[in-house]
């Protein structure tokens, strides 16, 4: 007999994805995971709305980039798991979705603490103001940021749903 898996899983991936394969995941854990990523999203909401954008073309063009990165890296994740053992896509996909979200947020922390100690050797140069000004920067870094978050769900998903691809184990056991 196998018991239901009840912890929630913050940073690891390898028991995440051996978890779904066993079937050990719970509806209670899938919740858990939902609620924990809609917060993830009403905060970014809300610094948002904080930090409002201003209209004109860096906005738009960034709003069309995002639109079109997600659409079409939750549709490659669709396909990888339907092409698989076509079940359990939604579960998979916030779950795995939250935990590369969470190292992704670890990562972005890191390089903030990087910039802030050595940005006193950038004197004269903002990196905020060269952020928010150059528009082809802005969007290679939301490119290559979305690109990887897909890549790794993307890959997450195809370990669950084809069992003769192995289980990866992570930088975080």
């Amino acid at each position: 007999m196998t018991t239901l898996h009840t912890k929630f899983r913050w940073l690891d991936i390898s028991a995440l994805i051996t978890d779904f394969r066993s079937g050990l995941i719970t509806e209670s854990i899938k919740f858990k995971y939902l609620l924990a990523t809609y917060i993830l999203i009403l905060l970014g909401g809300s610094l948002n709305i904080q930090i409002p954008p201003e209209p004109g073309l860096i906005w738009t063009v960034n709003t069309f980039t995002l639109l079109i990165a997600v659409s079409l890296g939750t549709w490659y994740c669709y396909a990888l798991n339907k092409a698989g053992d076509n079940s359990d896509f939604t579960a998979r996909y916030i779950a795995l979705g939250f935990v590369v979200s969470m190292r992704f947020a670890v990562a972005y922390f890191a390089l903030l603490v990087a910039i802030l100690l050595f940005s006193p050797l950038l004197q004269g140069t903002s990196f905020a103001e060269t952020l928010g000004v150059n528009l082809w920067l802005n969007v290679t870094i939301m490119v290559v940021t979305l690109s990887l978050y897909y890549y790794f769900i993307a890959k997450y998903i195809k370990q669950i749903a084809t069992t003769d691809v192995p289980v990866d184990k992570d930088l975080v056991a």
